[in-house]
């Protein structure tokens, strides 16, 4: 079972997305601001964190940042109404692997979060130096 966080404030991307994903392989939390997402991942571990740019009270990246440096290996995928292109050199230096562009698209957001779960697969089996 993969746990996906979701935060994301308007009311009808949360419900959509934590009915559309949710699964027998998938457990998915929401949140409408950056305080709720972060007391939700105090209580416990996410594989895939799914965050709005725009939070009402937090800045652009500081959800992300705030999971990263308590768990480095959860993978961030930031929605955002820009393109992906002007995000991402920024997005980058915030630990962000993956973007999805308003307006969502559910299987663009499984595709995402298909990817990110091969990327954080890939980075458990890589050996360490």
């Amino acid at each position: 079972m993969h746990h996906i966080l979701v935060v994301h404030p308007e009311p009808s991307i949360r419900i959509a997305l934590k009915e559309g994903l949710s699964s027998k392989t998938l457990e998915v939390d929401v949140a409408a601001d950056g305080a709720g997402g972060l007391r939700l991942n105090s209580k416990g571990h996410y594989d895939i964190i799914i965050v709005s740019l725009v939070l009402p009270d937090m800045g652009d990246y500081e959800v992300i940042h705030r999971i990263h440096s308590r768990w480095p290996e959860t993978v961030a995928i930031a929605i955002t109404e820009k393109t992906a292109k002007e995000e991402s050199t920024n997005g980058l230096k915030h630990g962000v692997s993956l973007y999805l562009e308003k307006p969502l698209e559910m299987k663009s957001v499984k595709d995402a979060i298909a990817r990110g779960l091969e990327q954080r697969a890939l980075k458990h089996k890589a050996p360490q130096i």
